[in-house]
Order: C-alpha cells, then structure tokens, then sequence
C-alpha cells in the first residue's frame, strides 16, 4: 500500500539523519578532544617557556653584575658561594630547558607551520639565553678563581714580610747604642750596619 511505503521512506529517512546526527557527533567530540590536546600542550608549553626565561635572566643578571673582588679575600671567598649557587641553580634549571625542548616539539607537531615558527623561535631564544649563561659562568668562575690566586698569593707574600720586619726590629733592637760604643767597636758596628741594610734593599 501507498501508506506503507510512504512509512517505509521517512523511517529510512529518520534513520539516515540519525546517523549522520550521530556522526557529527562522534566528530565534534573527536574534533573537542583533538582541541582540548592542544590547549593542555600549549598551557604545558607556555608555562614551561615562562619559568625558562626567567631563570635564565635571572642566572644572566647574577653573572654579569660579578666582577671579582680582586685583592679582598673575604669578598672573594663570599663570590665563591654565589657562584656555587648559581651552578646549584643552573643544575636545576637545565632539567627545565629539556622539559620546553620536549614541550615545544609535540605542541609543534600538532600546529600549523606558521605558529610552529613561533614556538621554535621561542625555544631557540631560551637555548641562546643558556649558551650565554654557560659561557659567563666558565669566564667568571677562571676570573675569580685567578683572583682567589693573586689573593692568596698576596696575602703568603705579606705574611712574609711581616714576619721578616719582625725579625729586623730584633735585631736592630739588638744593635749597641753608638754613644756606649769604644772606637775599637765603631767598624764593627758599621759593618753589621752595612749588612743589615743590604738585606733591606734585598
């Protein structure tokens, strides 16, 4: 009959638009979750790369406002802590560099190209940022272990003077007064004169 048929066509239409009803279905939840991906990746990336840069301006700032107290052991030894803290810090932020290297490489494999470009120039920033870092802290570590050097050095040569003009005021100290000397004694005391100022011009 006519009525069955005309059943039979929109219970076959009904179905066809249930299916594709439940195709873009399964489509905008398969597109939300690709979505809801990249959105975890860039918050991941973009966090990553904030605590990165900066850690590094903050290691770059440190490094480059040292200048090695040169001749001031105790500043020099209170240059050394802060040099140990920051190669502590440097331990610790090395880790993270990798952590945004791995960030930015599976954010850019789900991004267009164009916004790619921009998170590769990002990370490549970060990696200059470090290079330099690395660089000044070899520079300032030689200069302030050089200058550690000079002090120490200085200070064992002071040491030694002191000690020598300790035993210099002895013996002058030592020396008869002249006014008590007999004639016989006079060249004597001249010539311990003479040798104890050869040892000063020594």
């Amino acid at each position: 009959p006519q009525g069955d048929s005309a059943g039979a066509e929109v219970t076959g239409k009904l179905e066809k638009l249930e299916k594709l009803w439940k195709d873009i279905e399964a489509g905008a939840a398969q597109r939300g979750q690709y979505l809801e991906e990249v959105l975890a990746k860039a918050k991941s990336f973009w966090s990553e790369l904030d605590q990165c840069q900066k850690a590094v301006d903050d290691l770059r700032v440190r490094l480059e406002t040292m200048e090695p107290a040169t001749g001031q052991p105790v500043q020099l030894q209170a240059q050394q802590a802060t040099m140990h803290d920051v190669n502590a810090e440097m331990g610790k932020t090395e880790p993270r560099i990798a952590a945004l290297t791995q960030a930015g490489a599976e954010l850019a494999s789900i991004i267009p190209a164009e916004e790619k470009a921009v998170v590769d120039a990002q990370v490549g920033a970060v990696h200059q940022g470090w290079n330099t870092i690395t660089r000044l802290f070899a520079e300032k570590n030689r200069d302030l272990v050089a200058a550690m050097d000079d002090a120490m050095a200085f200070h064992g040569d002071l040491q030694m003077l002191l000690g020598w003009l300790d035993g210099a005021e002895k013996h002058a100290a030592q020396l008869p007064i002249p006014e008590q000397l007999k004639i016989d004694d006079i060249p004597v005391l001249l010539d311990e004169i003479h040798k104890f100022k050869d040892e000063i011009d020594q």
